[in-house]
């Protein structure tokens, strides 16, 4: 998507540590697959406050995007700061999903505007599943779900269809797996499965654009890839 939609050339920025190395690496070969040249990378460290050398060194180069892999507080920083050296109006900030996310985007404020990120489920998401989901959530904390609500309430849901399945017996835990590979549903997510050989879930992947609404940020979903395999 990012290859179609953003250009040719991506310079990638994650923070150094297992989960942002992994998910860097993913774009990096899907990106380069499809046609694309990575023209820089930096790993900043996890839980860093100042970003300003790197992006010093991102605003030198030729570049037609930035990706970017940051979670929690280290994203608030990183895009708040990406803003700050006037990065955004250089070069579209795109990202995974956690860059933007539904509880990080009060703290970040307006500069978040204008990212595009990745997501396998996102507040905004008109089914029907994910409105009766979002409605129930609220009802029940009185905040906006995040995606971690959804990973939960979806994980629990694929125990208890692996349990019905096998009559209440996980005695065999080899027949516990099998159980969970087996389990399909329509979640808020999406429709998902998994993959009988990795294990890993079969689901769509949606793609969002940051924009204000009433002066604050709001993640609106703009495209879609359909049942994406790990």
């Amino acid at each position: 998507w990012a290859y179609d939609n953003i250009g040719k050339k991506m310079y990638i920025a994650a923070a150094d540590y297992a989960f942002g190395k992994e998910v860097s690496a993913a774009f990096k070969a899907a990106y380069t697959a499809a046609g694309g040249e990575i023209v820089g990378e930096v790993y900043p460290p996890l839980g860093n406050n100042d970003y300003s050398s790197y992006l010093t060194t991102i605003g030198g180069v030729e570049a037609d995007g930035v990706y970017a892999f940051f979670a929690g507080s280290d994203a608030v920083r990183f895009v708040q700061q990406y803003e700050q050296f006037g990065l955004k109006e250089k070069f579209p900030l795109v990202g995974s999903g956690w860059l933007v996310a539904e509880d990080l985007r009060e703290q970040i404020g307006n500069a978040a505007e204008g990212a595009f990120v990745s997501t396998f489920w996102d507040y905004s998401l008109e089914t029907e599943e994910n409105q009766e989901f979002v409605k129930a959530y609220e009802d029940a904390y009185n905040r906006r779900p995040t995606i971690e609500s959804l990973e939960g309430y979806d994980a629990a849901r694929v125990i208890v269809e692996a349990i019905k399945s096998l009559g209440g017996d996980v005695s065999d835990p080899n027949k516990v797996v099998e159980a969970m590979s087996n389990v399909t549903f329509t979640s808020p997510r999406g429709q998902i499965e998994f993959d009988k050989e990795t294990h890993h879930v079969i689901q769509n992947m949606y793609i969002t654009e940051t924009v204000l609404v009433d002066g604050k940020t709001e993640n609106k979903v703009i495209d879609s890839v359909e049942k994406v395999k790990d």
